[in-house]
């Protein structure tokens, strides 16, 4: 193990030295899990530019719930809730105890909406086909 020498604004710390792995390590390349999905998407059927909606709309759902969370967003304090200002508010300030199951239970119905939607909206279009292409702007 090597070490980093101390500097003014540090002390000395430990750094671990890349490991010699007995196996290959495959580097993902940037954009390739995006280009599977979107290939696999317009063998399904979709049109190329509602397939780029369709992943653009998961990127953004899965990044903003793993980015933020609704219930940390309330104070567990009740007199934060007044019911004369927030009549509606009454049992927010739970909501920072119940975070964990508050915040996964809004993902699952999340998802849940969006994939029967998309089904909904998959066989509404009559889609299944094997259209072929890049994103475009189009239908």
């Amino acid at each position: 193990m090597g070490t980093l020498t101390p500097s003014k604004e540090s002390s000395a710390v430990a750094w671990p030295r890349s490991p010699s792995l007995p196996w290959r390590v495959r580097r993902v390349r940037p954009g390739a899990s995006a280009d599977a999905v979107f290939g696999a998407m317009v063998r399904a059927g979709w049109p190329p530019a509602q397939a780029t909606r369709i992943g653009a709309l998961m990127r953004y759902f899965v990044t903003g719930s793993a980015l933020s969370s609704f219930a940390r967003g309330f104070v567990d304090d009740r007199e934060t809730y007044d019911p004369a200002d927030y009549p509606h508010l009454g049992q927010a300030h739970l909501l920072a105890e119940h975070r964990r199951r508050v915040d996964e239970g809004a993902f699952e119905t999340g998802l849940r909406a969006l994939l029967e939607g998309l089904g909904l909206e998959y066989g509404r279009r009559g889609l299944g086909g094997t259209a072929r292409g890049g994103p475009a702007h189009g239908s």
